[in-house]
């Protein structure tokens, strides 16, 4: 029974530092890719679809200021007059920067599209049209469970709370398990060796024991 409960102990603490091991590293490389992203300037899709944080109030109402949307990856022939896009802007004000505005006019001339854009809070359409090559996606809807999530997440306690605790009990669980399996090895060498030791030491007591001469039998005259 205590055997039986040792094991299952075990496999406990394999499972969850199973789970605690793939959760960080999942977290991990979705924070390089998020942060790679947001340095060189891209927008982290993943497969057809990413997430954005709108950071002006320039399409308020129907995004306000510091939400998240979904956008998804769309061909320049597939974008219609009243679709909201992202783009990297021509304004030199913000020159390649990630703009979320409404498609208010589209054009198209050899051979390529180009669209007129605005803000829905703004009163005028945008100075510069956003070229086929600057589309970068298509606005899907807001985000509104990310917008919460990262909210959430952006609390130092909460971040504490699930993140460095989760990776602090990791490292715990991988110490205990390295030094426990160091001990196993040094004693599985320690039994091995004197498993060596004791047949070395039979081998030799047998081959002095062949070669003592035996007393030859006695015969009769």
């Amino acid at each position: 029974m205590k055997a039986l409960k040792i094991k299952s102990s075990k496999t406990i603490k394999r499972i969850v530092t199973g789970l605690l091991s793939a959760a960080i590293v999942l977290m991990t490389v979705v924070v390089a890719y998020l942060t790679y992203c947001n340095i060189s300037g891209k927008v982290a899709y993943i497969g057809k679809y990413a997430s954005v944080k709108i950071i002006t109030p320039s399409m308020e109402p129907t995004i306000p200021t510091g939400t998240y949307i979904l956008s998804e990856k769309v061909q320049a022939s597939q974008v219609s007059k009243g679709d909201i896009i992202l783009f990297r802007s021509a304004d030199p004000q913000i020159y390649g920067k990630i703009n979320t505005h409404r498609v208010v006019e589209v054009n198209f001339e050899n051979g390529e599209y180009s669209f007129v854009t605005r803000g829905d809070n703004n009163s005028v359409n945008d100075a510069y049209p956003v070229s086929e090559k600057d589309l970068v996606g298509r606005y899907v809807k807001n985000a509104e469970g990310l917008s919460a999530f990262a909210g959430f997440f952006s609390k130092p306690a909460v971040f504490f709370i699930f993140v460095i605790i989760p990776a602090a009990a990791l490292v715990i669980f991988s110490m205990t398990d390295v030094v426990k399996k160091a001990k196993e090895t040094r004693k599985n060498m320690l039994i091995e060796a004197e498993i060596k030791r004791l047949q070395e030491s039979e081998t030799e007591s047998k081959e002095s024991n062949d070669h003592v001469p035996k007393d030859e039998p006695k015969t009769k005259d």
